[in-house]
């Protein structure tokens, strides 16, 4: 598992490996025929040659997206975007056309989750603007804003009482110095 090369992000793809590999040992689903896979595997290899760059590095080239929907195709968690269309269109138009995501392969079927939906809804904004930063809904309460200005004037207290003593110690400081000149 993991043992890919994704031209896009690694971890779904590594998931959804997973999520089948825990199904053919559980007994939830079967490999298929050897001269199946071997036929595929053939297949795959042509396919790759013609799209990615031939290397001895890039051997283990995949197309992420249709990598991913083939691995889930296999466990059964593809979303139908028709069904899902007709269930949800704003959701579905999302998934089509928008960034694809982990999610996407939690809508339905083995290992469906409930918060798909709000991660897909959110991937735009998150991938798009990564940075902005999230306000706080909570309000201070008046005794929390009444310590808070107290701490500022606490700190300008402070800040112009070493202001004035720096001031200070800079007259002591030129009149040692003097001084020591005038000895010499």
């Amino acid at each position: 598992m993991g043992l890919i090369q994704s031209s896009g992000a690694f971890f779904p793809a590594a998931e959804l490996q997973a999520r089948w590999a825990t199904r053919v040992f559980k007994g939830q689903a079967r490999l298929p025929r050897r001269e199946v896979m071997l036929h595929d595997i053939g297949l795959e290899k042509r396919m790759l040659r013609q799209i990615f760059y031939a290397s001895r590095r890039l051997t283990i080239q995949v197309s992420s997206i249709p990598y991913k929907d083939q691995l889930a195709e296999m466990i059964g968690c593809r979303p139908h975007l028709r069904r899902l269309f007709f269930r949800d269109p704003i959701l579905a138009l999302k998934c089509f056309f928008g960034p694809c995501c982990a999610a996407q392969y939690r809508l339905m079927g083995p290992g469906a989750w409930p918060g798909a939906k709000g991660a897909i809804e959110d991937t735009y904004r998150n991938e798009m603007f990564p940075h902005v930063e999230r306000r706080n809904k909570t309000t201070a309460s008046k005794g929390q804003t009444f310590i808070k200005m107290l701490k500022l004037v606490f700190m300008f207290v402070t800040v112009a009482t070493l202001n004035e003593l720096s001031q200070d110690l800079q007259g002591e400081w030129d009149a040692v110095v003097g001084w020591l000149r005038a000895g010499r």
